[in-house]
């Protein structure tokens, strides 16, 4: 069964477990279904076999998709952000991970004697043993495994060579100010991702795109002629791809005429191409690939894997430590630091010490606008983490975003040159892109030639009334126009006027056309609507037989076939594409979000309601047989909370729906406090879920695994999460608990300068006076930092007094000590803060304090 993958998964930490001779084995159980890739449940993915530029991963890494995988789902891009998905708190199996990091640079501890002691043969292989060949760690980051059912193996690629030599001559001209990226903006379904692919496909990881690329069987039928442009063009060698770019070293928009700025704009692509090192897909409906910490993993380990980057791989392979930095436990602690030190401060050391080409590099990143559905209470989006850290980026080192165009305001800080996909009809580009998409599609076809003729025969002139109508109701989209042209080429659609009266007008009436097509009836309809609000419903994509699972979870009495579940999956086949690791995503992210909304004045036939799809999950997690992990834990509480279904009980029970819930989740799962203190769950808090779980029992002096295994309370004032800390002490939290060094929720607040935790924990009664176990205090803590706000609100508070006694501080002592802690770290302002109190309090600066023996003279 899969419970007992998961009850494995939540004490080992991995389907990737140590042999008891430090080689991995694979955490393999009979019973479960093996055709599930271990990303499901994990942020790493299992990679297709490298290329030349790639060295070749350990046999048991490379296999790490064959472990058995607990529930794997898919998440919803609703129209609205989520404000409690638990995307940032249980997507990835962290402990897991933390536990894998510690053992990666564990040395094996083993006698040499032991299996050969007072034989014959043991000094020869004591001998052999010693002298075993050293074999260098390789890299231990792994890559998201994007797919991206959009993009199918027989997508065509027409047009935007304007586009990409905009971008080439922004990024080349050193005067501009806004010349460090650029951000590529468009409406639903204009064609970013596949602009994002065209550059991964000619990239150096172009062997990528047999990952990324769909075997959609709604993709547009294969034409006949192979030298199309496709997003898969066969890579570039690296010196096809960089001859003739880097010949000419005058400085970019110095604007002389050399050979590289007179190349023709249709060779801007491969420009830009050849110096993509790294690419990064944000998906709504797979949530790791919309978190912070799973990009900086994913972008590192595709750093590493660049031609262009060897020395980068190297130095990771020689200093393990900066793979330790850039483990996922660490990119979870404190992404911005992983990715300076990890990443961005080697990369400026070997470009210093010119290791690394003096040449320009480029990160893509698609679609930031998916990754705002998964906002996390506390910490960074993508694209706020971006805004925070580009100033850190080395000049050479450049981005290409795209977002959707209501979306334009997370990026608008960005120092980024703009580039509009929207400015139809105006920008003729733009419209001769369309027409030779349409004209493309047409003399490809013969079927669209017939179907678009009113007598089957098609005269330029016709071709070209056509092309206008649709290029005009495509108001842009490329979308628009491949739906339109496949239900031509299907004999789906078929012109018998002048009019053009059959021709939909929007996305919404293909979308209404396919759906009418597919499902007859209501009925029909009706008997395919749990798989969609599943799907919708799910955080991660989900194999068929998850959600058959899921689906049957929800029957009170009896359970559906399998057979006849197959039936209805395969009448959504066109929609819920089928990816490679045997999940389930939908076709477009644009259909997904039709299915739960609409415009005021559409047709609302064939909408879904993702509650009933967050009940099912709830159920399948509830009725799991054994314990579920801290990640299934989490995923429970979230769509126990998204399903509502004690919504109007409460009258008739006399028991409030949020009681119910926590009584839910309670007898569902025993490891509610271990996924209280999980480790997302602390640094990137879910603050609904996490007042689930303690109503429903979680204990809030649960001690971490953080900050010397701190107590909730303390990590949570550390971070200065306000709303946790509040609910932690709303439900009694210990004010006065403490890390196993001694510090308090206080000390902790204090000396990370949180200002409004520190008055907060004062007011419910904390002690000032506490000391750790260095015999400081919250005051010296914040004297230590200079954090003189609060040094000045502690001396406000109620103090010890009377006669000196062990183990308690006076104000006197502790200001005296402060005196000397602000001295020795050089903090002058909160010096001459505590000075300007001497008379006040009693304060001597030739004093010597009682902690270090110390004055500040010196100091």
């Amino acid at each position: 069964t899969i419970t007992s993958s998961s009850e494995n998964d939540d004490r080992s930490g991995s389907s990737l477990e140590w042999n008891k001779d430090g080689s991995l084995r694979l955490g393999v159980q009979k019973g479960v279904l093996h055709d599930r890739r271990a990303d499901n449940c994990s942020p790493v993915a299992e990679e297709e076999p490298p290329g030349p530029a790639e060295s070749v991963l350990p046999k048991a890494e490379a296999s790490v998709g064959d472990g058995p995988v607990p529930y794997s789902q898919s998440s919803s891009s609703l129209i609205m952000p989520r404000p409690n998905s638990v995307a940032a708190t249980s997507s990835t199996k962290l402990e897991d991970l933390s536990y894998l990091d510690g053992q990666r640079n564990a040395p094996l501890r083993t006698s040499i004697r032991l299996p050969w002691h007072n034989t014959a043969r043991g000094r020869a292989q004591e001998v052999k043993a010693r002298f075993a060949p050293y074999k260098p760690q390789d890299i231990l980051l792994k890559p998201l495994l994007f797919e991206v059912p959009s993009i199918t193996t027989d997508s065509v690629f027409v047009g935007r060579d304007w586009l990409f030599h905009q971008i080439e001559e922004n990024l080349r001209n050193t005067e501009l100010t806004e010349n460090r990226g650029a951000v590529v903006v468009g409406n639903v379904g204009f064609g970013k991702t596949a602009i994002i692919s065209k550059l991964v496909a000619l990239s150096c990881h172009g062997s990528r795109m047999r990952q990324i690329a769909s075997n959609s069987p709604s993709s547009s039928p294969k034409t006949s002629d192979s030298s199309q442009d496709l997003p898969f063009t066969p890579l570039l060698s690296p010196s096809s791809s960089t001859s003739g770019i880097n010949a000419a070293k005058s400085p970019p928009g110095s604007g002389s005429d050399t050979p590289e700025n007179q190349r023709p704009r249709e060779d801007a692509v491969k420009y830009l191409a050849s110096k993509v090192v790294a690419y990064h897909y944000c998906q709504a409906d797979n949530t790791y690939t919309c978190l912070v910490p799973e990009f900086v993993h994913s972008i590192a380990a595709l750093l590493c894997r660049s031609h262009q980057l060897a020395a980068y791989r190297d130095l990771l392979i020689r200093e393990p430590q900066l793979q330790s930095m850039l483990s996922l436990r660490s990119c979870v602690q404190d992404p911005v630091a992983a990715f300076k030190r990890g990443v961005l401060e080697p990369l400026t050391s070997l470009r210093d010490e010119q290791k690394i080409p003096e040449e320009e590099y480029i990160i893509l990143i698609d679609g930031l606008n998916e990754a705002e559905f998964h906002k996390p209470d506390y910490g960074d989006t993508l694209s706020s983490f971006i805004t925070k850290i580009i100033s850190k980026f080395p000049a050479w080192l450049k981005l290409i975003v795209t977002v959707r165009a209501n979306f334009q305001e997370i990026v608008s800080k960005l120092p980024f040159i703009k580039l509009s996909l929207d400015d139809f009809p105006d920008n003729k580009d733009i419209h001769s892109d369309l027409h030779a998409y349409v004209q493309h599609r047409v003399h490809s076809s013969q079927d669209i030639l017939s179907n678009i003729s009113l007598n089957g025969k098609a005269d330029a002139a016709l071709i070209g009334k056509v092309s206008s109508h649709l290029v005009l109701r495509s108001l842009g989209s490329y979308l628009y126009l491949k739906l339109t042209l496949d239900l031509f080429q299907r004999g789906h659609l078929v012109i018998k006027s002048a009019s053009y009266k059959v021709v939909p007008v929007s996305l919404s009436e293909l979308y209404l056309l396919q759906c009418n097509m597919k499902f007859m009836t209501q009925s029909a309809f009706e008997r395919a609507l749990p798989i969609l609000n599943v799907a919708l419903a799910s955080l991660h994509p989900m194999t068929d037989e998850q959600i058959f699972q899921a689906i049957n979870a929800g029957h009170i009495q009896g359970e559906q076939g399998w057979e006849d579940f197959q039936q209805r999956m395969d009448a959504l086949s066109c929609f819920l594409i089928k990816r490679r690791d045997k999940t389930r995503m939908f076709c477009h992210p644009s259909f997904r979000e039709w299915l739960v909304w609409r415009a005021d004045g559409e047709n609302t036939a064939f909408l879904c309601e993702p509650r009933n799809g967050h009940a099912f999950l709830a159920f399948m997690f509830s009725r799991q047989e054994g314990k579920l992990n801290r990640q299934q834990t989490m995923e429970l509480g979230h769509h126990i909370l998204k399903a509502h279904i004690f919504k109007g009980l409460s009258k008739k029970t006399g028991i409030s729906s949020s009681h119910l819930q926590a009584l839910w989740i309670g007898y569902s799962t025993e490891g509610l406090s271990a996924a209280l203190a999980s480790l997302r769950n602390l640094y990137t808090p879910n603050v609904k879920v996490s007042r689930l779980l303690i109503l429903g029992g979680a204990n809030v002096n649960y001690r971490t695994e953080v900050l010397n295994n701190a107590p909730i309370l303390c990590v949570q004032s550390h971070l200065g999460h306000e709303e946790v800390v509040t609910l932690l002490l709303e439900f009694g939290a210990c004010l006065d608990g403490t890390s196993e060094n001694g510090m308090t929720a206080l000390c902790y607040a204090a000396a990370a300068g949180h200002t409004k935790l520190v008055c907060l924990l004062a007011r419910k009664g904390a002690r000032v006076d506490h000391l750790d176990k260095k015999g400081q205090c919250a005051l010296v803590h914040s004297a230590l930092r200079g954090h003189g706000d609060i040094l000045r609100y502690l001396l406000t508070c109620e103090w010890s007094v009377g006669p000196p006694q062990p183990g308690v501080l006076r104000k006197s002592q502790a200001l005296q000590q402060a005196l000397t802690a602000a001295a020795s770290m050089g903090h002058s302002s909160v010096v001459q803060c505590l000075l300007g109190l001497e008379k006040e309090h009693e304060i001597d600066i030739n004093g010597t304090d009682t902690l270090w023996g110390e004055t500040v003279g010196a100091k």
